[in-house]
């Protein structure tokens, strides 16, 4: 017999801002884009923003690639701009996902991000971007 255990949105949002590891908090993060809430959005911004851990904030960056949420966009920006590399990349896969016109103004930004894979994933969200017609 298997024991199945699914988490409720309030387990994870304890887990995504209380959890020890790293891994528990980012992978709490990507499990609440899932329910699409208000409350989870929150969550999952707040540790985009704020945890002290470059995978949690990769995961929750991530989880907009997962279950894309044009809420996120003004987020995703202000700490692109304010990142380091690997963050920077997680945000720029998330917004050529999402999309949009502040969102495609930061990719065409990221063009000439000083770090190579950055420089990439915009050119190929960019194009995933122009083939659906954004």
């Amino acid at each position: 017999q298997t024991v199945v255990w699914e988490p409720d949105e309030q387990a994870l949002t304890r887990y995504a801002v209380e959890g020890g590891s790293e891994r528990l908090r980012g992978y709490a993060a990507l499990l609440l884009s899932h329910y699409q809430s208000d409350a989870a959005l929150h969550t999952i911004l707040e540790r985009l923003m704020n945890d002290s851990s470059n995978l949690v904030r990769c995961w929750a960056a991530q989880s907009f690639v997962n279950t894309p949420d044009p809420r996120a966009v003004d987020t995703l920006i202000a700490v692109y701009d304010r990142s380091d590399a690997e963050i920077r990349f997680c945000c720029t896969e998330a917004l050529g996902v999402i999309g949009g016109e502040k969102a495609v103004l930061t990719l065409r930004r990221a063009l000439n991000d000083a770090n190579p894979q950055v420089r990439e994933m915009a050119k190929f969200r960019l194009a995933q971007l122009a083939e659906r017609g954004h």
